[in-house]
């Protein structure tokens, strides 16, 4: 090879290419310690390079002639010098031990992986400590409050017991880093994000979902700008901290996580945990009276009484509520009325139920972001209390609201309802008042795609999209969101005022069930001389607090005359029977 003329008459020595031993002593060394220093690795060996790869780690001298261990790194026996390991008593430089048996990265010629040096030892840097941290004395830290030490999951939580007092950390809150259920207060980490939630429904225990778990706050999910958290935050009340009410209204993918995961068979489930006396079992008899237990869906069989699929909004099961509007927006059919549903279900699915259906406009994981809507009381109870909270109160729900008229603060409705179209200008306002008028130019938000002669679910938002829907009412400097707008909400039942028998007009009679005149469709949109089958007599009934996506402010659009929260008591307010399905209306728990 042919040197250039500038290197002719050199050699190696003469130029005095002499690798320097580094300080070790990086500033970006991940556990935190070591400040200042050069730029080389806080890992004094890695994969036998030195700290800036060019010192090499000192050879091993394995095999060498010795008499006594000190003549080995390792030891000494049969006169030959052993292979160094984590467990021979000494430091072992080829390993990258900063200390006796421990630091380093380099798992041993055994395949014993390195052992962090304890409180008080050398190092390098704080890879090499239990707590992650070598102070600038090259010696480990103990943990200290203030900062992620060890296994902790997060600061100060999570994690085994520091092994200096032998004390176990607490355990971390809601949104808070972790690696399993036992880091969290909770006992649920959502292992996809590794963060900690308050709701079983957040934990994406099928298939590891997200959509509508992680995909609450602001701008769609697509949105390079978006900010989004867990849709299962849960924010203390003002005058009952004890008690927590959901930032968010519960959304058709923490409802599938429920379903999927208990199965078809509800009313079984129920039962067993009541009977057990589980606290889930204790939070379903509070809120689904024993009367209303045998309503719950025992399967998704086609055309079977109260099947899973009418309760979770493939159509509503008594039709005649709030009105005479046939599917009550909750059967996607253009022949019928305009379906809203947010419950996804496979075409091949729905037709085997109702032989007509019109495919679902969106994909599944689009639906499952948008809040959950159609179904009846005791499903929303049911979902609650495995999620692990409970219905709200009318009373839970006014603390969040204030005690102004809008729970954003004003007296009178000052937001626009028809901001313009886009997904940008909604954020100027409530999701109120946004079904498609043509002819009042309204419709301003719809995502992701305007609605058709079957499908209005475009309306509905996912949960904090509209970010001016937010309370006035704080907790620790959070605002719940939509629970003026979006979706009407259903709290937990009361029996003030009965207005109606229970009248399946879901399907057709089955094998014992015997029409009566009580359940006389008389006007039906679908069938003037439907016979519906009386399942209940004399039901219990839900408060629905707030406005929705079409209005809903008491049914009428006055926005001086009334408040949309008004007394339990005032006979103008939302108080239908539980088995109403509406697309118009939806849930949050309390815990």
């Amino acid at each position: 090879m042919r040197l250039s003329s500038s290197l002719v008459g050199f050699t190696l020595a003469s130029v005095a290419l002499i690798c320097v031993a580094p300080s070790c002593s990086s500033g970006g060394d991940a556990g935190g310690g070591d400040p200042g220093g050069d730029a080389s690795s806080d890992t004094s060996v890695e994969a036998g390079a030195g700290c800036d790869g060019c010192t090499p780690a000192p050879p091993s001298d394995v095999g060498k002639a010795c008499t006594t261990d000190a003549d080995c790194e390792s030891v000494c026996a049969g006169g030959k010098c052993t292979a160094p390991s984590h467990a021979d008593g000494k430091v072992s430089p080829s390993l990258g031990e900063t200390d006796v048996d421990c630091g380093g990265m380099v798992p041993d010629g055994n395949g014993a992986p390195a052992v962090a040096c304890a409180t008080g030892r050398t190092c390098a840097a704080g890879t090499d400590c239990a707590s992650k941290f070598c102070g600038v004395d090259k010696k480990c830290e103990p943990r200290k409050a203030g900062r992620k030490d060890g296994d902790e999951t997060d600061v100060d939580c999570g994690g085994t017991a520091d092994p200096d007092t032998k004390l176990v950390p607490a355990r971390c809150g809601d949104e808070l880093g972790c690696l399993a259920d036992g880091d969290c207060k909770s006992t649920l980490c959502n292992t996809t994000l590794k963060v900690c939630v308050v709701g079983r429904s957040c934990k994406g225990i099928v298939g590891g979902a997200t959509a509508g778990i992680n995909t609450c706050g602001k701008r769609e999910t697509s949105d390079p700008t978006k900010v989004h958290e867990s849709c299962c935050r849960s924010l203390p009340l003002p005058a009952t901290p004890s008690v927590r009410l959901d930032k968010y209204e519960v959304t058709s993918g923490r409802m599938r996580q429920f379903i999927e995961s208990v199965g078809p068979n509800l009313r079984k489930w129920a039962n067993d945990e009541i009977a057990a006396a589980t606290p889930t079992g204790m939070r379903l008899a509070n809120d689904i009276p024993v009367t209303l237990r045998d309503l719950l869906p025992a399967s998704a069989t086609p055309n079977e009484p109260l099947n899973l699929l009418v309760q979770v909004g493939a159509l509503a099961m008594d039709t005649r509520l709030p009105g005479v509007e046939g599917s009550q927006g909750c059967f996607n059919n253009a022949t019928d009325a305009f379906g809203a549903n947010t419950y996804w279900w496979d075409q091949a699915t729905l037709v085997a139920h109702f032989v007509t259906h019109a495919p679902r406009k969106f994909t599944k994981e689009q639906y499952d972001e948008k809040s959950m809507n159609c179904g009846a009381y005791w499903m929303y109870a049911a979902f609650c209390a495995w999620d692990g909270g409970r219905l709200p109160t009318p009373a839970e729900v006014q603390q969040a609201w204030g005690t102004t008229t809008y729970p954003w603060g004003t007296a009178t409705y000052t937001l626009p309802t028809n901001p313009g179209p886009g997904l940008n200008t909604h954020e100027l306002t409530a999701n109120y008042f946004n079904n498609n008028w043509s002819s009042t130019g309204r419709n301003f938000y719809h995502f992701p795609d305007g609605p058709d002669a079957a499908d209005e679910a475009g309306e509905i938002a996912a949960p904090g999209r509209f970010v001016m829907d937010a309370t006035m009412v704080k907790s620790n400097g959070e605002s719940w969101m939509d629970l003026g707008a979006n979706l009407m909400e259903v709290t937990h039942y009361n029996t003030e005022y009965v207005p109606k028998d229970f009248c399946d007009f879901a399907i057709t009679k089955a094998a014992g069930d015997v029409p009566t005149a009580a359940c006389q469709a008389a006007g039906h949109p679908n069938d003037p001389l439907f016979y519906g089958v009386l399942r209940k007599t004399n039901m219990p009934v839900s408060r629905w607090t707030g406005g929705s996506w079409e209005g809903h402010q008491q049914f009428t659009f006055d926005p001086t005359k009334e408040p949309w929260f008004v007394k339990v008591t005032d006979a103008k307010a939302y108080n239908l029977a539980v088995q109403t399905q509406y697309g118009k209306t939806g849930v949050r728990c309390a815990r």
